[in-house]
């Protein structure tokens, strides 16, 4: 057959959750609600980081891009691979004789309450086989902002699974945000499932596989990560990675002092 790629899991966006941020009147505050990234298509199934959400001096940091590598053959070791860096982290590649980290989550890193009230994780790497057996391994899952993804594992194994994201009751309702993409399994393995939070399913396309399925994408407005998607080169593989799920900015008026209108009013 030909050389496989099995590309991580998206990383979900950065969560941050500020309880209250002080205004002044007659002032704009202008908001950004970043896109997904963009899904990766054959042959290498690339993805790509999404776009920062900002607003009130707050940034959410995109999710980092699944990994990805054209895997080399039995005998022909694959490099690179790596999830990318982001609000949580994407999820290593799986490949022959192949080791791969998932992404770090750098949430966190960003300065005042964006860092210091912000939620991201790593995404899960594919530890690989040894390196003198030819096995498949399992791609990672991408980082959540409520967990890591985990790891792949080698095949017949399963794939990794997106991290959790974080849930938040400020809409009135419960509702979880920032969910990681699944991972894809190599042949005789088992897709990862997307996070809690609008994470997308990975899956796998071209041989071992039924038709060319379609990664699912991160669901919209929540920054959930998108899934993995297996190509194989030199036969059918014209499935696409899923896309991330595009960030959202919400904000809650605090209750209002006596006698003053609120701004619904």
């Amino acid at each position: 057959s030909g050389a496989t790629n099995q590309g991580g899991g998206g990383g979900a966006g950065g969560f941050v959750e500020v309880c209250s941020v002080s205004v002044c009147g007659n002032t704009g505050y202008p908001v950004v609600v970043g896109a997904g990234g963009a899904a990766g298509s054959p042959p290498n199934a690339c993805g790509n980081n999404g776009n920062n959400s900002t607003g009130f001096c707050l940034t959410a940091v995109a999710g980092g891009k699944g990994g990805s590598v054209h895997a080399g053959r039995p005998g022909q070791p694959s490099t690179g691979g790596d999830g990318g860096a982001g609000g949580s982290g994407g999820g290593g590649s799986g490949a022959y004789y192949q080791v791969t980290a998932g992404g770090a989550s750098n949430q966190s890193c960003q300065s005042g309450l964006s860092g210091s009230c912000g939620f991201g994780n790593a995404g899960g790497g594919n530890p690989g086989p040894a390196a003198s057996n030819p096995a498949y391994t399992q791609s990672g899952g991408g980082g959540g902002a409520g967990s890591a993804g985990t790891n792949g594992t080698v095949s017949p194994g399963t794939a990794g699974v997106g991290g959790n994201g974080k849930t938040s009751n400020i809409t009135g309702s419960c509702v979880t945000y920032a969910g990681g993409g699944g991972g894809v399994y190599g042949p005789g393995g088992q897709n990862g499932a997307g996070g809690p939070g609008g994470g997308g399913a990975g899956a796998a396309s071209g041989a071992g596989a039924t038709g060319d399925n379609n990664a699912t994408a991160g669901s919209t407005n929540t920054g959930g990560g998108g899934g993995g998607i297996r190509t194989v080169s030199g036969g059918p593989g014209g499935a696409a990675g899923g896309a991330g799920g595009s960030g959202v900015v919400i904000v809650k008026e605090l209750n209002k002092a006596s006698g003053v209108w609120n701004l619904r009013t």
